[in-house]
Protein backbone atom coordinates (compact mmCIF):
# COMPACT_ATOMS: atom_id res chain seq x y z
CA UNK A 1 0.00 0.00 0.00
CA UNK A 2 1.08 3.36 -0.86
CA UNK A 3 3.23 4.71 2.19
CA UNK A 4 1.34 7.97 2.74
CA UNK A 5 -1.55 6.13 3.55
CA UNK A 6 -0.08 3.38 5.49
CA UNK A 7 1.43 5.86 7.60
CA UNK A 8 -2.14 7.52 8.04
CA UNK A 9 -3.54 4.27 9.02
CA UNK A 10 -1.17 3.85 11.79
CA UNK A 11 -1.23 7.33 12.79
CA UNK A 12 -5.21 7.21 13.38
CA UNK A 13 -4.59 3.67 14.55
CA UNK A 14 -7.41 2.32 11.70
CA UNK A 15 -7.06 -1.72 11.97
CA UNK A 16 -8.21 -4.18 10.32
CA UNK A 17 -10.67 -5.30 12.96
CA UNK A 18 -13.45 -3.99 12.29
CA UNK A 19 -12.93 -4.13 8.37
CA UNK A 20 -12.18 -0.63 7.81
CA UNK A 21 -8.26 -1.21 7.05
CA UNK A 22 -9.89 -4.15 4.38
CA UNK A 23 -11.70 -1.43 2.50
CA UNK A 24 -8.58 1.03 2.52
CA UNK A 25 -6.89 -1.89 0.54
CA UNK A 26 -9.61 -2.74 -1.67
CA UNK A 27 -9.93 0.75 -2.80
CA UNK A 28 -6.19 1.25 -3.34
CA UNK A 29 -6.38 -2.01 -5.13
CA UNK A 30 -8.88 -0.40 -7.56
CA UNK A 31 -7.34 2.17 -8.15
CA UNK A 32 -4.04 0.73 -9.20
CA UNK A 33 -6.32 -0.33 -12.28
CA UNK A 34 -6.59 3.05 -13.45
CA UNK A 35 -7.54 4.27 -17.45
CA UNK A 36 -7.29 8.34 -16.12
CA UNK A 37 -4.16 8.59 -13.76
CA UNK A 38 -5.26 12.11 -12.73
CA UNK A 39 -7.61 10.55 -10.73
CA UNK A 40 -5.71 7.49 -9.17
CA UNK A 41 -3.23 6.69 -6.20
CA UNK A 42 -1.33 10.18 -6.26
CA UNK A 43 -4.83 11.91 -6.38
CA UNK A 44 -5.89 10.23 -3.12
CA UNK A 45 -2.87 10.06 -0.84
CA UNK A 46 -2.60 14.24 -1.83
CA UNK A 47 -6.21 14.54 0.05
CA UNK A 48 -4.56 12.33 2.82
CA UNK A 49 -1.94 14.49 3.20
CA UNK A 50 -4.12 17.35 3.54
CA UNK A 51 -6.52 16.00 5.73
CA UNK A 52 -3.73 15.11 8.12
CA UNK A 53 -3.01 18.89 8.08
CA UNK A 54 -6.50 19.90 8.64
CA UNK A 55 -6.55 18.09 11.39
CA UNK A 56 -3.19 18.96 12.87
CA UNK A 57 -2.88 22.56 11.38
CA UNK A 58 -6.60 23.50 11.22
CA UNK A 59 -7.59 22.46 14.63
CA UNK A 60 -10.56 20.29 12.71
CA UNK A 61 -11.90 17.51 15.37
CA UNK A 62 -13.38 14.40 13.75
CA UNK A 63 -14.35 11.54 15.93
CA UNK A 64 -12.71 8.11 15.26
CA UNK A 65 -15.64 6.44 13.46
CA UNK A 66 -16.39 8.83 11.42
CA UNK A 67 -12.70 9.45 10.78
CA UNK A 68 -12.61 5.99 9.50
CA UNK A 69 -15.23 6.19 7.30
CA UNK A 70 -13.72 9.37 5.64
CA UNK A 71 -10.48 7.66 5.58
CA UNK A 72 -12.60 4.72 3.62
CA UNK A 73 -14.50 7.34 1.11
CA UNK A 74 -11.54 9.21 0.30
CA UNK A 75 -9.49 6.24 -1.24
CA UNK A 76 -13.20 5.33 -3.28
CA UNK A 77 -14.19 8.37 -4.09
CA UNK A 78 -12.85 8.70 -7.63
CA UNK A 79 -12.68 4.73 -8.43
CA UNK A 80 -15.39 4.90 -10.90
CA UNK A 81 -13.90 7.58 -12.62
CA UNK A 82 -11.11 6.46 -12.60
CA UNK A 83 -11.56 3.56 -14.85
CA UNK A 84 -12.83 5.73 -17.65
CA UNK A 85 -10.72 7.87 -20.23
CA UNK A 86 -12.31 10.90 -21.76
CA UNK A 87 -11.99 11.27 -24.93
CA UNK A 88 -15.28 13.72 -25.97
CA UNK A 89 -16.95 16.66 -24.88
CA UNK A 90 -19.94 14.65 -23.70
CA UNK A 91 -17.44 12.29 -21.36
CA UNK A 92 -16.27 15.01 -19.52
CA UNK A 93 -20.11 15.85 -18.24
CA UNK A 94 -20.96 12.20 -18.25
CA UNK A 95 -18.08 11.69 -15.89
CA UNK A 96 -19.14 14.22 -13.54
CA UNK A 97 -22.38 13.51 -13.46
CA UNK A 98 -22.35 10.07 -12.49
CA UNK A 99 -18.90 10.84 -10.63
CA UNK A 100 -20.43 9.73 -6.83
CA UNK A 101 -22.94 7.39 -7.33
CA UNK A 102 -20.51 5.44 -10.22
CA UNK A 103 -17.67 4.98 -7.48
CA UNK A 104 -20.78 4.66 -4.43
CA UNK A 105 -21.97 1.52 -6.71
CA UNK A 106 -18.86 0.00 -7.15
CA UNK A 107 -18.27 0.49 -3.15
CA UNK A 108 -21.34 -1.01 -2.21
CA UNK A 109 -20.84 -3.66 -4.36
CA UNK A 110 -17.47 -4.67 -3.00
CA UNK A 111 -18.14 -3.75 0.78
CA UNK A 112 -20.46 -6.48 0.97
CA UNK A 113 -19.93 -8.59 3.75
CA UNK A 114 -16.70 -6.41 4.55
CA UNK A 115 -18.35 -4.17 7.40
CA UNK A 116 -22.20 -3.73 9.15
CA UNK A 117 -24.90 -2.16 6.83
CA UNK A 118 -24.88 1.06 9.17
CA UNK A 119 -21.38 1.46 8.18
CA UNK A 120 -21.84 1.03 4.10
CA UNK A 121 -24.58 3.43 4.05
CA UNK A 122 -22.51 5.77 5.82
CA UNK A 123 -19.76 5.77 3.81
CA UNK A 124 -22.09 4.84 0.65
CA UNK A 125 -23.53 8.45 1.30
CA UNK A 126 -19.92 10.31 1.17
CA UNK A 127 -19.26 8.67 -1.61
CA UNK A 128 -22.87 9.31 -3.83
CA UNK A 129 -22.80 12.83 -2.43
CA UNK A 130 -19.07 14.62 -2.62
CA UNK A 131 -18.63 15.65 -6.54
CA UNK A 132 -21.18 18.76 -6.54
CA UNK A 133 -21.49 19.31 -10.31
CA UNK A 134 -22.75 22.75 -10.75
CA UNK A 135 -22.43 25.99 -9.54
CA UNK A 136 -25.43 26.94 -7.32
CA UNK A 137 -25.20 23.57 -5.21
CA UNK A 138 -25.66 24.74 -1.62
CA UNK A 139 -22.29 24.36 0.49
CA UNK A 140 -22.61 21.51 3.03
CA UNK A 141 -22.90 22.01 6.82
CA UNK A 142 -19.69 22.77 8.76
CA UNK A 143 -17.72 19.70 10.74
CA UNK A 144 -19.66 17.25 8.54
CA UNK A 145 -16.96 14.94 7.23
CA UNK A 146 -19.10 15.39 3.70
CA UNK A 147 -17.76 19.35 4.07
CA UNK A 148 -14.61 17.63 4.89
CA UNK A 149 -14.08 15.92 2.32
CA UNK A 150 -15.58 18.31 -0.43
CA UNK A 151 -13.00 21.53 0.73
CA UNK A 152 -10.29 18.66 0.36
CA UNK A 153 -10.80 17.13 -3.21
CA UNK A 154 -11.85 20.79 -4.53
CA UNK A 155 -8.70 21.53 -3.70
CA UNK A 156 -7.04 18.75 -5.41
CA UNK A 157 -8.55 20.82 -8.74
CA UNK A 158 -5.83 23.45 -7.94
CA UNK A 159 -3.35 21.41 -7.38
CA UNK A 160 -0.92 23.39 -10.10
CA UNK A 161 0.95 20.05 -11.28
CA UNK A 162 -2.69 18.44 -11.69
CA UNK A 163 -3.96 21.77 -13.37
CA UNK A 164 -0.84 21.21 -16.30
CA UNK A 165 -1.61 17.69 -16.67
CA UNK A 166 -5.56 18.34 -17.32
CA UNK A 167 -4.61 20.87 -19.97
CA UNK A 168 -2.37 18.96 -21.97
CA UNK A 169 -4.86 16.26 -22.08
CA UNK A 170 -7.66 18.66 -22.92
CA UNK A 171 -5.80 19.97 -25.75
CA UNK A 172 -5.13 17.13 -27.08
CA UNK A 173 -8.87 15.83 -26.67
CA UNK A 174 -10.34 19.13 -28.45
CA UNK A 175 -7.27 19.67 -30.96
CA UNK A 176 -10.36 18.95 -33.94
CA UNK A 177 -11.45 22.50 -32.07
CA UNK A 178 -7.91 24.29 -33.04
CA UNK A 179 -5.33 26.08 -30.81
CA UNK A 180 -7.29 29.62 -30.72
CA UNK A 181 -11.03 28.24 -29.45
CA UNK A 182 -9.57 25.38 -26.76
CA UNK A 183 -7.39 28.02 -25.04
CA UNK A 184 -10.26 30.11 -24.99
CA UNK A 185 -12.91 27.33 -23.70
CA UNK A 186 -9.78 26.73 -20.79
CA UNK A 187 -8.99 30.53 -20.02
CA UNK A 188 -13.23 29.87 -19.18
CA UNK A 189 -12.94 26.47 -17.06
CA UNK A 190 -10.33 28.07 -15.16
CA UNK A 191 -11.36 32.06 -15.07
CA UNK A 192 -15.51 31.23 -14.58
CA UNK A 193 -17.01 28.02 -14.05
CA UNK A 194 -14.13 26.27 -11.78
CA UNK A 195 -14.06 29.96 -9.62
CA UNK A 196 -17.78 29.84 -9.32
CA UNK A 197 -17.57 25.59 -8.53
CA UNK A 198 -14.87 25.97 -6.11
CA UNK A 199 -14.60 29.41 -5.14
CA UNK A 200 -13.47 30.92 -1.69
CA UNK A 201 -16.98 30.74 -0.99
CA UNK A 202 -17.83 27.39 -1.68
CA UNK A 203 -15.21 25.93 1.30
CA UNK A 204 -15.89 25.25 4.48
CA UNK A 205 -13.31 25.08 6.58
CA UNK A 206 -10.74 28.33 7.72
CA UNK A 207 -7.62 25.74 6.44
CA UNK A 208 -9.17 24.98 3.74
CA UNK A 209 -9.59 28.97 2.28
CA UNK A 210 -5.79 29.90 3.10
CA UNK A 211 -4.29 26.44 1.00
CA UNK A 212 -7.11 27.68 -1.52
CA UNK A 213 -5.83 31.14 -1.60
CA UNK A 214 -2.08 29.95 -1.52
CA UNK A 215 -2.72 27.81 -4.48
CA UNK A 216 -4.99 30.09 -6.67
CA UNK A 217 -2.34 32.84 -6.02
CA UNK A 218 0.28 30.66 -7.81
CA UNK A 219 -1.83 29.84 -10.61
CA UNK A 220 -0.90 30.93 -14.21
Amino acid sequence: MKRTIERLLKKYSIGAEDGIRVLVEIGVKELERVRDVFHGTGHVEAILANLEKLIGQGGVKVEKEKLEDLVVAICWHDVWKSKRLPYWPWDYLINNIWDGKGSAEIFWKKSQDVIDERRRKQIYGLIYNHAPVFPWEKRTKTNSELAILRDLDRLERWNKKRMAIWKVRFKKDFRFLGEKLTEQIIGIIFDWYLPKLDGEKKYVFGWSKRKYQQMTAKRG
